[in-house]
Formats: structure tokens, C-alpha cells, sequence
């Protein structure tokens, strides 16, 4: 099985631009894991014999070996995304696409253009202020224990405060209607609970 490189052919590899040791990319990680398998990723000095060669997908060794010395932070992160489409393509089982390196190449650049220049969605705001020091609640005035008549004016209250709602809701809609009656519908509703009967209700 050949192995699916990255070379530069027209650079001389006698200028180091870097170390092994000092070089670094937060977009190169140290292993990743693809289709179940672990994926280390290894810097080495002079990769080949020539000392041109950027990257290689070692599949049996399960690794990706980068030269970092003598070229770019920029080209060698494309090298290592490269590489890793190499990889993608070895476990989809796609020989014919993994050997074709211009594909590869191209799909890389591709991809690393797209991941260096994503603009983030900005951070929510977060308008709600919080307090320069924290609260302490007294809860020892929330523990009532509660007997039958307390629930009853409960119930009582909430009904009350229910049906103001409910009249307040009829007068306003009786004053947009242009309906001059609204006091006299007022009264009607009181009737009606004193005498058990509806206002405006013929029965």
C-alpha cells in the first residue's frame, strides 16, 4: 500500500525556519481519533531522503508524520489537513480519490481556508445584572403550616382578584366598542352575582 505524501519540490530544506521542538499549531493536535481508529500526529525533522517531503498518512503505523523546519506555520497546517484527508479517505475505502493528489491538495486548501477564516456568532448578551454580593434569604418566614380556612381565603382572594380581571377586561372592551353603557354593564355583573342571574340574559 503506497503511502500518500506532501512534497515540496522547489524549496530548499538548508534554511530551517523552525525547530521540531519549538514549533507549534493549535489546529494540529496530537491525536485524533477517525472510524474507531487513533490517529497520532508526529513532528519529525527531514521526513525523506531529500528533505522536501511536508507530511505522510502512515496507515499501518496509524500516524501522521509532519516536518515543520522548513517551511510556514501556514503551509504545514495544509499539510496536516492533507494528510488528513488522506485518512478520511483510506477508512471510507476510497483508493481511487486518496491516491489522487491533486484532489487531496486541493479538498485541503479548501478546508483549511474555510476553518482560518470562520467568523464565530458573537457571544449572547447577557443584560440581567448580577449582584455585588449574594443575597441571603430568610426562608424560616416562608414555613406556615396552613389549616382549611388559610386555603379558603386563599381560594377566596384569587377568585376575587380573578374576576376584577375579568371586569376590567369587559369594561375596556365595552369603552372600545364605543359602548356609553359600561357603568350600567358594571352593575348588571353585580346583580347578576347577588341574584343569581346574567346580565342581559332573557331567561
Amino acid at each position: 500500500m503506497p503511502n500518500a505524501d506532501k512534497k515540496i519540490d522547489l524549496l530548499s530544506p538548508e534554511q530551517k525556519i523552525s525547530t521540531v521542538e519549538d514549533f507549534y499549531s493549535p489546529r494540529i493536535p496530537k491525536s485524533f481519533q477517525l472510524g474507531g481508529l487513533t490517529i497520532n500526529v508526529q513532528f519529525q525533522e527531514t521526513i525523506s531522503e531529500k528533505g522536501l517531503m511536508l507530511g505522510v498518512a502512515e496507515y499501518v503505523a496509524q500516524r501522521i508524520r509532519l516536518d515543520p523546519t522548513f517551511t510556514h506555520k501556514q503551509t504545514v497546517e495544509q499539510a496536516y489537513l492533507h494528510e488528513l484527508v488522506h485518512w478520511i479517505l483510506f477508512v471510507m475505502g476510497e483508493s481511487e480519490l486518496r491516491d489522487n493528489e491533486k484532489f487531496v491538495d486541493i479538498f485541503a486548501h479548501f478546508l483549511y481556508q474555510a476553518t482560518v477564516t470562520a467568523e464565530p456568532h458573537p457571544l449572547p448578551n447577557n443584560d440581567i445584572p448580577c449582584p455585588d454580593e449574594e443575597i441571603d434569604y430568610d426562608l424560616a418566614g416562608m414555613n406556615h403550616d396552613y389549616d382549611d380556612s388559610d386555603f379558603e381565603n386563599i381560594y377566596d382572594h384569587a377568585q376575587e382578584m380573578e374576576e376584577d380581571v375579568i371586569e376590567e377586561d369587559h369594561l375596556r372592551a365595552c369603552q372600545e366598542a364605543g359602548n356609553e353603557d359600561a357603568e350600567a354593564y358594571r352593575e348588571g355583573i353585580a346583580l347578576s352575582d347577588d341574584e343569581g342571574w346574567f346580565y342581559d340574559d332573557e331567561d
